[in-house]
């Protein structure tokens, strides 16, 4: 078997994963995490978690939020070697959130881990967040509109948080 034997197919489902939460249904997201303690997330919307089940509740948290729109995965890297792989990229498109029933530009940066567990690939950690402006250029934003950075960082904001504490990793979420 090669060492990236599955990996693309894992990659589908997980793409397909997301296309159901933009619509409101993060299920078919969590199935393709590891249900194991050391899963983790580093989330765009603020919640660290650490677990299966604290990261699959934030999840739940995170479908409620979207009404609909579209989200394409970007894969700049994908990377597999034993039973460990990655992918680097970029989830764009147009989405809405909550109540406001505007569809709105979303880009997140978003870093997943994989482990193979016998034959599929499950996610063990996600690390997503909005692009900063690149500061080596001010005048260059790290994607189309620095102003479209900062609007989306105003809207996608918590609008209130309450922390607690998994294993040392700080954990926070809507209250």
């Amino acid at each position: 078997m090669s060492s990236t034997s599955g990996l693309d197919s894992a990659l589908a489902r997980v793409r397909g994963g997301l296309t159901s939460m933009r619509n409101g249904n993060p299920e078919p997201y969590i199935a393709r995490w590891a249900e194991s303690d050391d899963a983790t997330l580093f989330g765009a919307w603020g919640p660290i978690e650490k677990g299966y089940q604290q990261v699959a509740e934030t999840f739940q948290w995170v479908g409620s939020r979207f009404k609909g729109g579209e989200l394409a995965v970007e894969n700049t890297v994908v990377h597999a070697g034993g039973d460990l792989a990655y992918t680097v990229g970029f989830e764009r498109g147009d989405v809405v959130i909550d109540e406001n029933g505007a569809r709105q530009p979303m880009v997140i940066r978003v870093t997943h881990i994989y482990r193979r567990f016998d034959d599929d690939w499950k996610l063990v950690h996600r690390h997503a967040d909005f692009p900063p402006t690149d500061q080596r250029q001010p005048s260059r934003p790290a994607i189309e509109s620095a102003g479209a950075i900062a609007a989306e960082q105003r809207l996608f904001a918590p609008h209130s948080r309450r922390a607690s504490s998994h294993d040392g990793i700080q954990s926070r979420r809507d209250a």
